[in-house]
């Protein structure tokens, strides 16, 4: 991954900083507050590596929660107890910006997702080809809800693309989120399911879905205008950005983000 696409300045630090001296602590800077993390479940396994090597690094503690996107940014907005939200898109942050709960000057995108199927042992789909899903062998598809999770959406869109949606339409099992349908597919409840390549165990028989057909799953997290620790916010994303943590996001599956236009948001 390039600095190019993922770079946080200090002008966004120093925007933080003006919160005080006793940000991120509470009872006259006594106790220091752990960081907040809620995260889209697309990270699930990539994630807790990262923030351990943070927390080692930094000696700043992080909580974490994960969920789908729309779970959280539906959090988010309601004023949950959240520092830093990682989304697995950008519209659900940028709709948290417009609406002042995510601090505008911190919303950045940090990776690219890449959707996968899983399929059965002994099942298997050609190179990239998934209209073999089509096929009755896969009886039942599982997919992430496409109304809150972003790889649900882009599961919709690949199928739809290729012509078949109207062919698995009635197999299709949905869950809340892609960990959850990872976990239909481990316990035999559906014989393939589309989930973030980033969620696969490496001995998980899978095909990798071409970007073709989907639009791309750029990622976007955002420090919230609630936070109680928004500099130890900003020092996990000066990690996350850096060096480091762009190869530990791209060890696990993940990619560059792609340019979505001049938003000014890389």
């Amino acid at each position: 991954m390039t600095k190019e696409h993922f770079y946080i300045g200090a002008a966004v630090l120093a925007a933080l900083v003006v919160f005080g001296a006793c940000g991120g602590q509470r009872d006259g800077c006594n106790e220091v507050l752990p960081v907040r993390v809620a995260a889209a479940a697309s990270l699930q396994r990539a994630l807790p590596a990262i923030l351990g090597a943070f927390e080692r690094r930094s000696g700043v503690a992080v909580e974490v929660s994960f969920a789908s996107s729309g779970r959280i940014a539906a959090q988010v907005e309601a004023g949950a107890p959240i520092d830093l939200m990682l989304s697995a898109d950008t519209a659900r942050i940028e709709d948290l910006v417009a609406k002042k709960r995510v601090r505008d000057e911190t919303a950045l995108v940090y990776a690219r997702g890449r959707l996968a199927v899983v399929v059965a042992h002994g099942a298997s789909l050609r190179g990239r080809d998934i209209e073999g899903l089509a096929t009755p062998r896969f009886r039942r598809i599982g997919l992430a809800n496409p109304e809150l999770s972003p790889f649900g959406a882009a599961a919709e869109q690949a199928l739809r693309r290729a012509g078949i949606w109207g062919a698995v339409e009635d197999r299709v099992v949905i869950g809340e989120n892609v960990g959850q349908v990872y976990q239909y597919w481990r316990s035999g409840n559906v014989e393939a399911a589309f989930v973030p390549l980033a969620l696969l165990d490496e001995r998980d028989p899978r095909v990798v879905v071409s970007e073709r057909l989907y639009d791309p799953l750029n990622q976007m997290l955002g420090i919230t205008a609630s936070a109680q620790n928004p500099e130890g916010a900003a020092r996990l994303v000066r990690y996350l950005m850096s060096d480091k943590g762009q190869a530990l996001l791209g060890s696990n599956g993940f990619a560059a983000a792609e340019p979505e236009g001049d938003t000014g948001r890389r």
